[in-house]
């Protein structure tokens, strides 16, 4: 499933807050690096979505529901793993340093490619992983509340 120009509208909006110098842009950070890979990355806390203004609040539920609709897909799956290795770059330098990134072939060179940006088969990603850790089965048991009181 290909994502809408919403969906991509949302997600390029996204990218583009987190590169900029505030606390909500780490937020935003974390959130996309987390949809990337949660075992590197860490996961994203849903409480800090109140301190988010409500456009991005939106923007994060926007994508959020894409990635249930399609199966979880990567940022690389649709168009946006440069931003993604532009935001790890920036908010992970470490990984880069360690080279934590591999080479298609093995070898450690700090570049990265699809395969290598989906380390840690081993732990489910993203929303999925969340299920599971909180012991549902999938993810359509789980509800989120956004701001202004609304759910889904």
């Amino acid at each position: 499933m290909q994502p809408s120009q919403s969906v991509i509208d949302a997600v390029d909006r996204l990218f583009t807050k987190a590169m900029w110098d505030t606390g909500q842009a780490r937020k935003i950070a974390k959130f996309l690096m987390s949809w990337g890979n949660e075992p590197v990355h860490g996961g994203f806390d849903l409480a800090h979505i109140r301190d988010l203004d409500t456009e991005i609040s939106r923007d994060m539920w926007t994508l959020t529901e894409y990635l249930f609709a399609s199966g979880f897909k990567y940022p690389i799956d649709i168009g946006f793993e440069d931003r993604f290795v532009a935001l790890v770059r920036l908010y992970r330098p470490d990984l880069f340093e360690r080279k934590v990134f591999q080479s298609a072939a093995g070898e450690p060179d700090g570049d990265t490619d699809a395969d290598s940006l989906r380390q840690a088969e081993h732990t489910p990603p993203g929303l999925k992983g969340l299920a599971q850790t909180m012991g549902h089965s999938s993810p359509d048991s789980l509800r989120f509340y956004l701001p202004g009181g609304k759910n889904t």
